[in-house]
């Protein structure tokens, strides 16, 4: 754990040492979308596949971030932003930047770089030493010291941004590799790069290659637009995935961005998936709930086996306060998709609001599968807590937040809510010997 907890703090150092930030912060915030990860996850079962990682220990994360950015951190997790899913022109610009983050899991990358910094990092300790050495000797003093100090620290942060590069550029090889076993057109990963290109132009104008994280995108562009001039690529774009991929933009769009950017983007009078779909979610926003609805039910009239259309309404007449329509809603929506965490999660909750103990009963049945699908659900430990504590089950409210506060790192508030669940769990119960567990866990 010590050790753990040392490299991830060297790392983070390192991050802000060679970049001036951090890809990641404490305050960033994770969009959890039912479609939206069900879409990725159809997406990249072939590319996965392709670069022999297993599809259960790779988690993708969407943080809402206005910056287009993707990275792999903390082990097989790739980060993508909200920005980079709304900037892309089609499904196969994901796809390709998935399969870049791929490439770098697959090569070990980060187990490297972390390497990598901690032996630079005692070149790092010495060149202070070794300042200060100078300073003394040569009488130079603070001034001395920094600039030795400072030198050998520059050198240092170009040995790593060159370690990276080299990382960057075989990323980009084992993509094109992946893109073509998982029979994905690979033009996508062009016109991403193409578009990065654009920006850098705007942004830094001409920087010295040397000083860049990534390969400058000219030269990535270049060494893509090679390859897809050397080499047939037959694959099939896939429409149905790319009609999925605009509704779920749509979707985004319309939640994070102002509802005039929402309806000069997606004009009321055309009638394609994602332009009714983004002006319903204006109508929510503007709480025009009724109008809303409606558009909804006309939806779900084109779509009845959409599970996501009866989901949204849910969501919008559950936060409106119509909470027995907004379980109607969510029910069928389970009923398309019965083992779907967040669906169960969502339907529960509006259970729990009607405060009626039969609701409350059924919506525990529908959290307990929801954990047991997926147990790093905080939201759902919360309302677990929350829903055996209105039916006075205490010993399984306590153990809920226990596990809650697991998820959120928070230890000793953990350890503080097991103990509480042990005395109040009956002997030898699963409840009370899951108590002992996190007690074990937490020391």
């Amino acid at each position: 754990m010590l050790r753990s907890a040392k490299i991830s703090y060297l790392l983070l150092y390192f991050l802000f040492f060679l970049f001036g930030h951090s890809p990641i912060s404490n305050s960033e915030i994770i969009i959890r979308d039912v479609e939206t990860e069900n879409f990725i996850a159809k997406l990249t079962k072939p590319i996965f596949r392709a670069a022999n990682l297993e599809q259960e220990s790779v988690s993708i994360i969407i943080l809402k971030n206005k910056e287009i950015n993707a990275f792999v951190t903390g082990g097989q997790n790739i980060f993508l932003t909200t920005e980079t899913l709304l900037q892309a022109k089609d499904y196969t610009e994901i796809a390709a930047i998935i399969a870049h983050e791929s490439g770098h899991i697959a090569g070990g990358h980060l187990a490297k770089l972390r390497e990598k910094i901690e032996r630079e990092s005692k070149k790092a300790h010495f060149a202070n030493l070794i300042g200060a050495g100078v300073g003394i000797i040569t009488g130079g003093g603070v001034k001395a010291a920094q600039g030795v100090a400072g030198g050998i620290q520059e050198a240092i942060r170009r040995n790593i941004m060159a370690f990276t590069r080299s990382h960057e550029g075989a990323a980009d090889q084992a993509a094109l590799k992946y893109l073509e076993t998982a029979k994905i057109p690979a033009q996508g990963y062009e016109s991403f790069l193409t578009t990065l290109m654009k920006r850098e132009r705007i942004r830094t104008g001409n920087v010295n290659p040397f000083i860049q994280t990534h390969p400058l995108t000219k030269d990535r562009l270049e060494n893509i637009s090679n390859y897809l001039k050397n080499r047939r690529t037959n694959q099939n774009f896939n429409k149905g995935l790319q009609d999925q991929f605009l509704a779920i933009q749509a979707k985004l769009y319309a939640f994070l961005k102002s509802s005039d950017q929402t309806t000069r983007k997606y004009p009321n009078k055309n009638q394609q998936l994602e332009d009714q779909l983004a002006n319903a979610i204006v109508n929510y926003k503007k709480g025009r709930i009724k109008k809303a609805v409606l558009a909804m039910d006309q939806l779900i009239v084109n779509s009845p086996n959409n599970p996501y259309l009866f989901e949204l309404k849910g969501q919008m007449l559950f936060e409106n306060g119509k909470l027995w329509d907004s379980i109607e809603a969510y029910e069928q929506a389970v009923k398309l998709l019965p083992n779907e965490a967040l669906l169960l999660m969502a339907l529960s909750q509006a259970r729990i609001a009607t405060n009626e103990k039969e609701n409350i009963v059924q919506a525990l049945k529908e959290l307990s599968r929801s954990v047991n699908i997926d147990s790093k659900n905080i939201t759902a430990w919360y309302l677990l807590s929350i829903a055996y504590n209105k039916i006075g089950h205490q010993g399984l409210s306590l153990l809920s937040a226990a596990e809650k506060f697991i998820l959120l790192g928070d230890y000793k508030t953990a350890k503080n809510y097991a103990k509480r669940a042990k005395k109040a769990l009956p002997s030898n119960s699963s409840g009370k010997l899951r108590a002992e567990d996190i007690l074990i866990l937490v020391e």
